[in-house]
């Protein structure tokens, strides 16, 4: 039987206004009421923002500006776009960037023109059908609800065997998520029994890397690079892996291979130009800087990072004179920008940089003072390298005791991650600073693990209330460090196994896993302590001493 199609909300996206008015036109042919019309993605985006819409049908090709994969990122990522929503991306473009544009962004659908009527509508019902079956499952793995995606997977499976696939890959991703990776495991091995889905390949390589196994998560991921060249996800991946394992070379030569398929991708313009950046190729950080802060215009997934990172490419390919041009430059066009502010910290890092470079001393200065406090007043996260940055610029330009605090706070946040310390040390012995940078460390090492080792004898102690109160504090104080918080569940998990869980327990526990989960979203250790969570407050007795 037809989908009845007529009460749902449409919004036709196509700068062509006859194409509009075709599609239109089907549309009222269906019997649909509401039908909103955009000829651009900033209008969609605006229209998505005030409207409620349960089917876009989106030109790839728009005109200037976004096009239509980039007007689904945008959509998606600023969270316009309900787990009801449907977006059928349309194209008479075969080119292989397109193509793989659309897929690789996973659309609802995708429509080649020219376009009739019945393959329209049938195109629609097919679409609808399947959202009507995964609204919930999307909705709950939105929310991080990982347990009930996979409970609804497993009741969706049941009544809709024809989804298996789809369904199947819901439950994958999410015991991926929720830390569960002998079940994500066992559930890929089986299906990859029957037959190889790309996907199964990719989430069984994740689990392998998730769990420390990178050897085997390489090979994984080859496989999907070999066997299915045009899923651009292995790529990345793999790229991953070659940069974990110091290979920074071969990962660079991956994402540009990926990128050679798949141009139109923002985020991986910006892996490219980081991964240069390490590698010292800053030829192809500049370009790669470049596409990125174009492609990133308007967009939610721009970065200061871009900027900044194009500026310092081009201080090393041109000289300081054309580099401070160019950020001169961004900065009166930034400024044109409705509503903008002054220039990120980052790239003001970076003008006191170039500044001290040109010889201006006290306009490096200024500039350094500037980025300071425009950093204390940064709520965000932000990189350790960016952080570092800073805290060179205020070395060089006699900012040193603010250096140190930026620094001794750096370590504290995360005194057991080796890669930022070795990038902390490495910035001191660029400075001719080794033996002093080797005591700040040290000391702000030591001061953090004392703090820690402390509340836990106290909360194994059975001394619940001092050990929360010094952990809960040092969590305050340093709110990324993730060893810090995950002990404060820790402590709180203690007390309530012998205690009972009272409402202030349990509200504190799911407010520091929150935070933990914000900071480390696929690690095994948080996902473990998210399930002892959910079975210390399941127990009746834990429940009825609470009272």
């Amino acid at each position: 039987m037809a989908l009845n199609v007529r009460d749902y909300r449409f919004l036709v996206v196509d700068d062509l206004r006859e194409m509009r008015m075709t599609l239109r036109g089907m549309l009222e042919s269906l019997k649909v009421k509401q039908i909103w019309e955009a000829k651009s993605g900033d209008e969609a985006l605006e229209v998505l923002g005030k409207q409620p819409v349960d089917v876009v049908l989106c030109d790839y090709n728009l005109g200037e500006g976004r096009d239509g994969q980039q007007t689904f990122e945008e959509a998606r990522g600023r969270a316009l776009l309900p787990p009801t929503a449907a977006w059928i991306m349309i194209t008479a473009e075969q080119a292989m960037s397109m193509v793989m544009g659309v897929v690789e962004n996973n659309p609802d659908g995708y429509l080649v023109k020219p376009i009739n009527k019945s393959v329209l509508q049938v195109r629609i019902e097919r679409v609808v059908a399947r959202k009507m079956i995964i609204k919930d499952i999307e909705a709950a793995m939105k929310a991080g609800e990982h347990a009930n995606v996979v409970r609804l997977c497993d009741q969706q499976l049941e009544k809709y065997p024809a989804l298996k696939t789809d369904l199947q890959r819901f439950k994958t991703e999410a015991l991926l998520r929720d830390g569960q990776y002998d079940a994500a495991a066992e559930l890929c091995a089986g299906l990859l029994a029957e037959r190889e889905l790309p996907w199964t390949l990719l989430a069984l390589g994740r689990v392998r890397y998730e769990t420390g196994d990178l050897r085997q998560a390489k090979i994984l991921f080859q496989k999907v690079v070999e066997r299915h060249p045009t899923v651009m996800e292995g790529y990345d991946w793999l790229a991953r892996v070659e940069r974990d394992q110091g290979a920074g070379k071969e990962a660079q030569r991956i994402i540009v291979q990926a990128l050679g398929m798949s141009p139109r991708s923002l985020r991986r313009q910006q892996t490219l130009g980081d991964v240069a950046t390490d590698n010292a190729d800053y030829a192809v950080a500049e370009k790669a800087f470049g596409r990125a802060v174009q492609m990133g215009e308007d967009s939610c997934f721009a970065r200061p990072d871009d900027e900044a990172g194009l500026v310092s490419a081009v201080m090393v390919t041109k000289g300081p004179d054309q580099a401070l041009r160019l950020l001169n430059d961004m900065v009166k066009r930034n400024g044109r920008k409705r509503g903008a502010r002054g220039p990120h910290w980052r790239l003001t890092t970076v003008e006191a940089t170039l500044l001290a470079k040109t010889g201006k001393a006290s306009e490096a200065a200024a500039a350094a003072t500037r980025a300071l406090d425009a950093f204390k007043a940064d709520t965000t996260q932000t990189t350790a390298s960016a952080t570092l940055e800073l805290a060179r610029c205020c070395f060089l330009n006699g900012l040193g005791d603010d250096a140190r605090a930026i620094v001794d706070r750096l370590v504290r946040e995360n005194h057991d991650r080796h890669d930022i310390i070795d990038l902390t040390r490495k910035m001191f012995d660029d400075l001719g600073m080794a033996e002093e940078g080797a005591a700040l460390i040290d000391n702000a090492q030591q001061a953090i693990i004392k703090i820690n080792n402390e509340g836990v004898l106290l909360a194994k102690a059975g001394r619940y209330k001092e050990a929360l109160a010094q952990l809960q504090q040092a969590a305050e104080e340093l709110p990324n460090n993730l060893t810090v918080i995950m002990n404060v569940v820790q402590a709180l998990l203690l007390q309530m196994q012998k205690e009972g869980a009272s409402n202030q327990s349990r509200y504190l526990a799911q407010e520091h896993l929150v935070r933990a989960e914000q900071l480390a979203p696929r690690s095994e250790k948080v996902a473990q302590l998210r399930a002892k969570l959910a079975s210390v407050t399941a127990q009746p007795a834990l429940q009825a001493s609470a009272g």
